[in-house]
């Protein structure tokens, strides 16, 4: 099959054998599991255990990421404090005193300049002309202006420490009403009435600090967005230890500094690569790409024991055995539904023609490689009849969408109150993720199975055509032979004719021998293959009975959830549906001499 590695992310898996054997995240499971497939059959959106490459390689690979990472998470930080600011802002505003009659366009010296004379009073100065100014609603001079501040000031700067620049807001207020925080502060202390509620001062503390993470925020990002990271050396060899650590199974560095920022590097790792389990990696992957990377950040984890699964994980393992009887029991689940539901859709065709249940079941996952494996196209169609097995194929996938489906299934097996389109749903998206996770060869060889019966018919005609070919040529040869003559005008036509049509048949008959040989082969050689590699025995999966209906509907309900209940009882109805299935069967035979549907 050659070789693949990985995409995860913006990073790639150093190539390997497709046929490795992948650790492998058990898809759609309630929790995490893992099972073991081949590496090839890796698809988007799986999750695998991977490794640290080359520990240098993958330093440099990873360090714009983690800036990223860290870049991204700062620029949502600063969203959230700037929100933040907002909050504290408004809830501050609710609580600040009103005001406005002490700054209003209309409001006079005296009135801004009384808290300020009474505080005076209060303290033991003697500023009886200016208070007497102030009471007759007079405009102070600047002399009188200056006076009052300064006695305001000389008080407040030996008990409260105030600084020069009060002083002069003090005076810009009276003066003209600018005025500013420290002022309203001041005025909410002197006059009872604008007295402000500790949580204001609390408040805007907490703006002040939220602030100042802002700017130092904004300065590590700065410095971020600089491009000084990439010639970071020292920077780059920290991550590296780092990232060698995590390889090794070491303790490692709570942060990394780069560019003077620092980072805590095992977290901003797990966001890029996934959930850590000691030197590994949960990884979802992006895609699966054959050949090779020259990039070798990481490398993918390769199971040495399928059956055991890997000891240096502490995650449940569930043996591919396990595996592919559940996705055998859900596929005969399915398939009882689509048998179901098209002998009691009036619409379908089904008595003109030997359908299989087969053919039904792909038309609801026809792009799934499991199904066209186990299912091909040419071994499953009505034979002979490519425009009806359309046409049955666009009708059954329509009534899945739609619910008819479901509802005709659930009349006919008797589950009104347990199989819905919901529950359907969920059967066939189940299926669609988890069969392609099962090793391949076990679909390959129900594949093989099915395509052996198709392919034995059309070399026995080919035989057939060509003996009839050979046998005209050997005539006209022995005819001439006799005459000792020339070949007659209409010899010659019948013997170019059949000599024509005599080689592409050969060629055809041919292909098709060895296709049918290659089959046999590659079925001798699966079982041994899926044995050694995986400990699944084909014969155990293949049988059921129904102690095994019970274990694997069981299993099924325990990974993915009661939602799939239905599953049991519908396979316990698959011997009613069979019975009922021989008896219209046998009279549809009657009337025209063909098999309605096959299971």
């Amino acid at each position: 099959m050659g070789n693949v590695y990985h995409r995860i992310g913006q990073l790639t898996t150093e190539k390997a054998d497709a046929n490795y054997m992948a650790a492998i995240a058990v898809p759609k499971a309630k929790a995490l599991v893992l099972t073991a497939t081949y590496g090839g059959q890796v698809r988007q959106g799986y999750q695998i255990l991977t490794d640290i490459g080359n520990s240098k390689v993958a330093a440099a690979a990873v360090m714009p990421l983690l800036i990223s990472s860290v870049k991204e998470g700062l620029e949502f930080e600063m969203i959230s404090l700037e929100d933040a600011v907002r909050q504290a802002r408004d809830a501050r505003d609710s609580l600040k005193p009103d005001f406005t009659e002490l700054i209003a366009a209309g409001s006079s010296q005296a009135t801004r300049a009384k808290p300020f004379a009474d505080y005076a009073a209060q303290n033991g100065a003697s500023l009886y002309r200016i208070s007497s100014r102030i009471s007759q609603e007079e405009d102070l001079t600047k002399a009188d202006i200056n006076a009052l501040v300064g006695a305001v000031y000389d008080m407040l700067r030996k008990e409260k420490g105030a600084t020069a620049r009060l002083k002069e807001e003090i005076r810009d207020y009276i003066r003209t009403r600018k005025v500013d925080e420290q002022v309203l502060k001041l005025l909410s202390e002197m006059m009872p009435q604008f007295s402000r509620p500790p949580e204001y001062d609390t408040l805007t503390a907490r703006i002040a600090s939220l602030n100042s993470k802002i700017q130092e925020t904004a300065s590590t990002l700065k410095r971020l967005e600089s491009g000084q990271a990439s010639n970071d050396e020292a920077g780059l060899a920290a991550l590296t230890h780092a990232l060698f650590a995590m390889k090794q199974g070491q303790v490692v560095p709570e942060e990394v500094e780069i560019v003077g920022v620092r980072i805590q590097v095992e977290q901003e790792i797990q966001k890029i690569l996934g959930a850590r389990y000691g030197s590994h990696f949960l990884a979802k992957v992006a895609e699966t790409l054959a050949g090779g990377s020259n990039k070798k950040a990481l490398a993918p984890y390769e199971l040495a024991d399928a059956i055991n699964g890997p000891d240096d994980v502490q995650a449940p393992y569930l043996q591919p055995q396990r595996l592919a009887h559940m996705a055998s029991a859900l596929i005969r689940t399915l398939d009882t539904i689509v048998v179901a539901y098209f002998i009691s859709d009036e619409q379908q065709s089904y008595k003109a023609a030997d359908v299989r249940s087969s053919l039904l079941l792909s038309a609801l996952l026809p792009e799934n490689p499991a199904i066209r494996k186990l299912y091909p196209p040419e071994a499953v169609a009505v034979q002979g009849q490519p425009e009806l097995s359309k046409q049955i194929s666009e009708r059954t996938a329509e009534a899945f969408k739609t619910g008819l489906m479901a509802g005709l299934a659930a009349k006919k097996l008797g589950m009104d109150g347990m199989l819905n389109k919901r529950s359907l749903d969920a059967l066939v998206s189940l299926l669609d993720n988890l069969m392609p996770v099962v090793p391949m060869p076990i679909y390959e060889l129900g594949g093989i199975g099915r395509m052996l019966p198709v392919l034995g018919p059309q070399i026995e005609k080919l035989d057939a055509e060509l003996s009839s070919l050979h046998e005209q040529l050997t005539q006209i040869e022995e005819s001439l032979s006799k005459a000792s003559g020339a070949m007659s005008e209409p010899q010659r036509k019948q013997y170019k004719t059949g000599f024509e049509k005599y080689n592409p048949l050969a060629m055809k008959q041919r292909r098709l021998v060895d296709r049918y040989n290659s089959m046999i082969t590659r079925a001798e050689k699966i079982p041994e293959e899926l044995q050694a590699r995986f400990g699944v025995d084909i014969e155990a999966t293949a049988s059921w009975n129904d102690s095994i209906v019970a274990e694997a509907a069981a299993e099924i309900v325990k990974l993915f959830g009661g939602e799939f209940a239905f599953v049991k009882p519908v396979i316990e109805r698959r011997k009613d549906l069979e019975l009922k299935l021989q008896g219209a069967n046998a009279e549809i035979g009657q009337a025209n001499d063909k098999q309605a549907v096959t299971l």
